[in-house]
């Protein structure tokens, strides 16, 4: 290969120049700068074989907004929702050190003991139900995370509401005796109602992820998570407007009354508070994009802030708490949206081990320096600067991009919110962590 040749594994990263209603809309929503990004996988992820999506930058920073290509405009449009906010208003919190769970996608056994002998963490999500593997190869592959782990190490599958619900009566004790317990089970049936008797069978515990995020109503749709008594919630920051937008969300559903919502209550036992009486951001803290040289130290939590009768915090417990387990995860993001994440986690003081390290499955990034795994932690960068040393995707990908803002840009004109009805993705779910 010639000395300045183009490595094909590496990440790609273009200026995007939009055109029409597209301009005007990101210019409306105070972007100035727009880039399209396209990182190679390291191993196929449920289809994926490279990840692309578009970086904003506004006067707070930047955001990601990298919508599946499988998702209608107004499933995308939450994601550049949440965008809008995090470039233009910031982070609810500074990304600080967050707890992992290693992601072990369909792979062979050695492959997975070497994923979760290498990462560090004390928790690993495992990928089930792919249309590539059948049962009898997720067994193995839990059997072989279970030793790899060791007796201490917690355990969580994945199924991304691949099974029907007698699918997974059948899977699940197969998977739970495999894995030696299950911390939960994520998604394993598409519709809430599955989940809830599953949860109700004592199968497994059983999280939620797809029927929050690709609810019509995502505040209804938790609300129904917890007062059907889920094990888990999963939450992921872009996919539902944004991390400020998903804390106010989960804060909103906890302050929901006990004979409304049985669960939920916080701390000191009082219901959490309304997302209306926790301090905005913009009144307690500098945003972290621009805190380059430290962002963690440079910035105050606004969690910490908070009156003492008001709690933002989520204990790690169910049993703690009588509501559900909240895990923030990673919707494959570039080091950019992993940050969001990390702020999310920051935000709502989460213990749980979070779904944010996705970027070990991807063959580079496009930050100058990218948020870092070490000792089972995230760790976030120094500074947050796009690397636009990074050869740019093709035109056709440019153009892509350019395309699908044009086209949400000319069905949404303007900001019209998170409730309304949507259109779910042609498959169930997506991709994510």
């Amino acid at each position: 290969m010639p000395e300045n040749a183009i490595p094909e594994n590496c990440a790609r990263l273009g200026r995007l120049e939009p055109t029409g209603l597209g301009a005007k809309w990101l210019a409306d929503a105070g972007i100035t700068a727009a880039y399209v990004y396209e990182i190679p996988m390291t191993t196929q992820f449920r289809g994926i074989t490279s990840r692309d999506g578009l970086i904003l930058q506004g006067a707070a920073g930047l955001a990601e907004a990298a919508p599946f290509w499988n998702y209608p405009p107004d499933v995308a449009l939450r994601w550049f929702e949440g965008a809008f906010a995090v470039a233009t208003k910031g982070l609810p919190a500074a990304p600080a050190p967050t707890p992992l769970n290693v992601t072990v996608p369909i792979v062979e056994p050695a492959t997975a003991v070497r994923l979760v002998e290498t990462s560090g963490c004390l928790t690993a999500k495992v990928k089930v139900a792919d249309p590539r593997a059948s049962l009898e190869e997720d067994v193995a592959r839990l059997r072989a995370v279970r030793d790899a782990l060791g007796a201490s190490g917690k355990i969580r599958v994945d199924a991304n509401a691949a099974w029907t619900n007698s699918e997974a009566r059948e899977a699940l004790p197969r998977l739970v005796e495999a894995a030696g317990g299950l911390e939960y089970a994520e998604q394993p049936c598409r519709k809430l109602a599955d989940l809830a008797a599953l949860q109700e069978l004592g199968v497994a515990p059983i999280a939620a992820d797809e029927s929050i995020r690709l609810a019509a109503s995502p505040e209804r749709a938790l609300r129904e998570v917890m007062a059907a008594g889920l094990a888990a919630a999963v939450v992921k920051a872009m996919p539902l407007g944004g991390p400020t937008r998903v804390r106010n969300l989960i804060s909103e559903s906890l302050a929901s009354s006990p004979a409304d919502l049985p669960t939920g209550t916080g701390q000191n036992g009082k219901s959490a508070p309304p997302a209306s009486n926790l301090q905005t951001p913009a009144n307690n803290q500098r945003n972290p994009i621009n805190n380059l040289q430290n962002p963690v130290s440079n910035q105050q939590n606004p969690a910490n802030n908070l009156p003492n009768n008001t709690v933002n915090r989520l204990p790690p417990s169910a049993a703690e708490n009588r509501g559900p387990l909240i895990v923030v995860s990673s919707a494959l993001d570039s080091g950019v949206g992993l940050l969001a994440g990390m702020s999310l986690a920051a935000s709502l003081q989460v213990e749980a081990a979070c779904g944010l390290g996705t970027g070990r499955l991807m063959r580079g990034g496009i930050l100058v320096e990218e948020p870092r795994i070490e000792d089972g932690q995230l760790l976030p960068p120094t500074k947050v600067e796009l690397n636009l040393d990074l050869p740019a995707p093709s035109p056709e990908q440019v153009q892509r991009w350019r395309s699908r803002v044009e086209e949400i840009a000319k069905i949404f004109p303007m900001a019209l919110g998170l409730n309304r009805k949507v259109c779910r993705p042609q498959r169930a779910g997506g991709v994510g962590d």
